[in-house]
Order: structure tokens, then sequence, then C-alpha cells
């Protein structure tokens, strides 16, 4: 399975990105997230699978073109909060972070509009969703049994979206 994710990504790293898709294939992004949300549901606990998956995701994001990556957001980003949440996974978070990243400016260019008020209620969301459950793991675990790469991850997507959330 993970092998599949790491064929799917190594070919959107060497094509890059498409303008463009013919009408027969503007569905295709919403397909591929399909799989991969189902994927996600079930093995969201799995390390392995979230690393691959969510750098696939990522990948995709830039892959595709915008007007048909735009209407996916909001599903990705619960889905990420959902397995973040069962998890603990610091990948899921990095991928809010990514998306944040990567679309947050369009925020301001889509003010007002629909489309604008999904994704901002779309991040506004995810944020709160990660504080909640950072602060539900701080008061569950110590932070001295957290492993330093997760909690320091952790906290660096926290600080990045608390950032941009202000700022936005």
């Amino acid at each position: 399975m993970t092998a599949a994710l790491d064929q799917l990504e190594a070919y959107i790293v060497n094509v890059k990105s498409l303008d463009t898709l013919p009408p027969t294939c503007v569905a295709t992004p919403e397909a591929i997230y399909g799989v991969l949300d189902n994927l996600l549901d079930k093995y969201a606990s799995s390390y392995g699978i979230a690393e691959k998956a969510t750098r696939l995701i990522r990948r995709g994001l830039g892959f595709f073109p915008w007007s048909q990556v735009q209407p996916l957001l909001p599903r990705i980003l619960a889905r990420m909060m959902t397995c973040f949440e069962v998890s603990g996974h610091s990948s899921y978070i990095w991928l809010v972070d990514r998306t944040v990243a990567l679309f947050g400016e369009r925020l301001a260019v889509l003010a007002g509009s629909p489309e604008g008020s999904a994704l901002e209620t779309a991040f506004s969301a995810a944020f709160e969703r990660m504080t909640t459950q950072v602060k539900t793991l701080e008061t569950q675990q110590d932070a001295t049994q957290i492993p330093d790469s997760k909690c320091k991850t952790i906290w660096m997507e926290a600080k990045a979206l608390l950032f941009i959330n202000l700022i936005c």
C-alpha cells in the first residue's frame, strides 16, 4: 500500500504540475482524494501511511489546477484534523500548515465570496481543532512523555497556524 503512495508521489514530482485538465479529467482530483480519504479513514493511526499520504496530498495540492483543488480544501482540512485527533501524528498538522502556506493568501483574493468564506471557515475550524487537541495532549501527558520530535513539530505547526490566523 505504501509503495503505491510512493509511486504516485514520484509521478507528481516528475510531472510537476498541470495548468489545466481536459474536460474528461476534471473529476480526477476529487476521485483521487476520495481514495486517499477512505485510506485515511481506515488507517489514520498508521504512522507510515500518515507520512506518505500527507506528503502525497501536499504534492497533489500543487499538482492539480487551483479550480479543482479549491473545492476539496475544506474536506482535506477536516480529514487532517480528524486524523490528528485520532492518532496524534504530527504529519496531519504539518499538512494543514502546508495548506495554509500554499493557499492562505488566496483568502484575501476570495474575501467576500462564498468560496472565500468556505476556506476561511475551514482554516479556522482546523486551527481550533488543532489547538483543542494539542491542549488535550498536554493535559493527558507531561511534555516529557511526548517524543521530542513530535512535541516540537506539534508546537511549531501550532505556532505557525496561530500566527497566520492572527494576521488573516
